[in-house]
């Protein structure tokens, strides 16, 4: 028999042939909240997303329906979306919003395994908690989740018990179990860094009450939720938190101009801007010098990180994006070397169709390959697919890309841009007609490849085509002799 507690349930369990009173053991659905990092003290801005997060919840779980409501937060390393997720987890543990708020590791299956493992050893703390002053009954507890034959006198789970596979499935049912228990809907699952898409991972997602919150890199969620797809912060937040960061509360018309600069610069990305603070900070320089520093030394200058209260896992702009790269690379490395050549041409428009230029009419194959490349790149954020048959590279991200690897794989991707612009823009002087905005994004090319491959050979704004393919020719010379 089961009554209703205004605090949980009740649950009568009689052991087998045991006479006497029976024995009551109350769950409580209250958990402690109990999450892998601190609150971000210097968490700025994303109001708006918060606001759409608590929304989509709420409107959800009123509209009914049973299944829990699935909300995504997607975008490139670095925008923040961990910390959305904790902001988020912290603001509604201060307003008891959720009764429990639960956090999975979802780097790979076997990390959301040992996740599991872990919020069934909070929730059998908490009911142990929950028989104070009485001694805690390991035994009813286990035996009331339906994990009887893992825990142990003192309460621990064992994991050791058995075989891995169907313990971790017994662990999965007892959780998903007690979130479906009567009364027990106010939770909220948060799953982190959801990049690994090589296995089923909605097969982790209760379906019966509470709310799931996931975070990735990959675009894929929106088949299965509402997915926030997270650019970079505003410019008055973005000012705001390097103001923080370098402690200047009251800037000069001066400084503000500065700091303007580095965060338009940084392209407004959270975990930049962080770096940016950290480097001027223990570098003891003005603001108005950090670009310096940047342009000349990337890596030094987006990798500084303080001694203590880092809020980004063990996360540099450096190392961030090497991790999406390295799988993507081992999936298609053609893919991984035009990331690379995207260097060194204009970030802010690339058309899918620059690689087409040896021939007017590609072969599909080879179209459909590229698509494929280029999809690949998006399902990692690392280009965005801004509007059809063109992307975007965050500025960043674009910086990167000429930092990581060696002389040889620089010289490589130089070349590879070189030879894709010179085709295009011969191509272009060809063709019969007059193609104005054609014409302005190969000049747009150009420009980047000089200012980074050989300044020497950098032409000033206003030249044209012509007059830019010539001389643009030296630099192909010269990289070809590398």
């Amino acid at each position: 028999m089961i009554t209703k507690s205004s605090a949980g349930h009740i649950f009568n369990i009689t052991p087998g042939d045991t006479e006497g009173p029976t024995k009551k053991i109350k769950l409580n659905y209250d958990v402690s909240l109990n999450l892998p990092f601190p609150r971000n003290r210097n968490f700025t801005g994303r109001r708006a997303e918060l606001d759409v997060i608590d929304v989509y919840f709420s409107e959800s779980t009123c509209n009914g329906g049973g299944s829990a409501p699935v909300c995504a937060i997607t975008g490139t390393g670095g925008m923040g979306k961990t910390q959305i997720a904790l902001e988020y987890a912290y603001a509604c543990h201060e307003t008891r919003r959720f009764t429990s708020i639960f956090w999975v590791s979802t780097t790979t299956e076997e990390a959301i395994q040992i996740s599991f493992v872990d919020i069934m050893q909070q929730i059998v703390e908490e009911q142990a908690r929950a028989s104070w002053p009485e001694p805690p009954d390991y035994e009813s507890i286990g035996a009331r989740l339906g994990i009887s034959d893992l825990i142990d006198r003192n309460g621990n789970i064992n994991c050791r018990s058995g075989p891995e596979t169907s313990i971790y499935n017994n662990i999965k049912s007892a959780l998903f179990s007690w979130l479906k228990l009567p009364g027990n809907d106010k939770w909220l699952l948060i799953f982190d860094n959801a990049d690994d898409l090589s296995f089923a991972i909605d097969k982790y997602f209760p379906n019966h009450g509470g709310c799931i919150l996931v975070t990735s890199r990959r675009p894929e969620f929106f088949h299965c939720a509402e997915q926030i797809n997270l650019d970079g912060l505003d410019k008055e937040n973005a000012i705001k938190l390097l103001s923080h960061l370098i402690q200047i509360r009251n800037p000069t018309e001066s400084e503000h101009a500065h700091i303007s600069a580095v965060v338009e610069k940084l392209g407004f990305m959270p975990l930049a801007i962080t770096h940016a603070g950290c480097f001027i900070h223990e570098m003891n320089i003005p603001v108005s010098e950090y670009l310096r520093y940047y342009d000349k030394t990337f890596k030094e200058a987006q990798s500084k990180i303080p001694k203590f209260g880092w809020a980004y896992r063990e996360d540099t702009a450096v190392t961030t994006w090497e991790v999406s790269f390295l799988e993507i690379q081992k999936q298609n490395e053609e893919a991984a070397s035009l990331l690379l050549t995207c260097g060194y041409l204009n970030p802010n428009e690339i058309f899918e169709d620059l690689w087409e230029a040896e021939d007017e009419q590609p072969d599909p194959e080879f179209r459909i390959q590229q698509k494929r490349r280029f999809s690949l790149l998006a399902s990692y954020s690392l280009i965005n697919r801004s509007q059809p048959g063109a992307f975007s590279v965050h500025p960043v991200v674009h910086n990167w890309t000429r930092e990581r690897g060696n002389r040889s794989d620089r010289l490589q991707a130089m070349k590879s841009a070189a030879n894709i612009i010179i085709q295009r823009g011969q191509l272009l002087l060809l063709s019969e007609g007059f193609d104005g905005r054609e014409e302005n994004r190969i000049i747009a090319h150009i420009e980047v490849l000089c200012r980074y491959a050989m300044p020497e050979h950098f032409s000033s704004p206003g030249s044209s085509l012509q007059q830019l393919l010539m001389s643009f020719a030296a630099l192909g010379d010269a990289l070809h002799e590398c």
